[in-house]
């Protein structure tokens, strides 16, 4: 390196990428203290650069999160969607819906006890998740599934639950249903 590097760029998370391709250049280097004189100008071919992580089918800790949104950053990816709330197949349990695992890793302080036991995200520690990332230019997308993929709301309040199209789905045409949701994502 010579005496400075300057990095300029229209937002805060342009510098931040930035930073990222000085240090990708510098992690190339043989001694790890050299970047080549000159001007280079980077930007992202397409906007959304995002990745989608299954978290409810399979419990992952907020630290696995954190460290993949992190190794996101590295590459200059800015949308990391996180599937908070599935089940699985009926199928792999005999076609017996009481049986089928669910999962739904967000708390909800309206609806105690919906949270999956074996893992789960306080809604404070995943809020602090969201904002600290934006920082690293990373948009913390929460996905919750409705009106299908929601066998763990059914199993939670289980009037709510389709008959028509299988427990694993919301009965569109209750009231109830709505009332849940709107309350749900509050």
């Amino acid at each position: 390196m010579d005496d400075y590097i300057t990095i300029i760029a229209p937002e805060q998370t342009g510098v931040f990428y930035g930073t990222r391709s000085v240090l990708q250049i510098l992690k190339q280097d043989e001694g790890k203290d050299n970047v080549p004189k000159g001007e280079a100008r980077d930007y992202p071919k397409y906007g959304k650069r995002g990745f989608s992580l299954d978290v409810a089918r399979k419990y992952f800790p907020l630290s696995y999160l954190e460290d993949t949104a992190k190794l996101m950053s590295w590459y200059k990816m800015n949308d990391f969607q996180i599937h908070l709330n599935d089940n699985a197949f009926p199928s792999m349990f005999g076609n017996d819906w009481s049986k089928v695992y669910t999962g739904f890793r967000i708390e909800s302080e309206t609806y105690p006890g919906l949270a999956s036991e074996d893992g789960h995200y306080t809604k404070e520690e995943f809020k602090n998740f969201q904002k600290e990332f934006i920082n690293y230019g990373i948009n913390i997308i929460p996905e919750l599934d409705t009106p299908a993929h929601s066998l763990a709301i059914s199993h939670y309040m289980p009037e709510i639950a389709s008959e028509k199209y299988g427990p694993d789905h919301l009965n569109l045409e209750n009231p109830k249903t709505y009332e849940f949701v709107n309350n749900l994502f509050d």
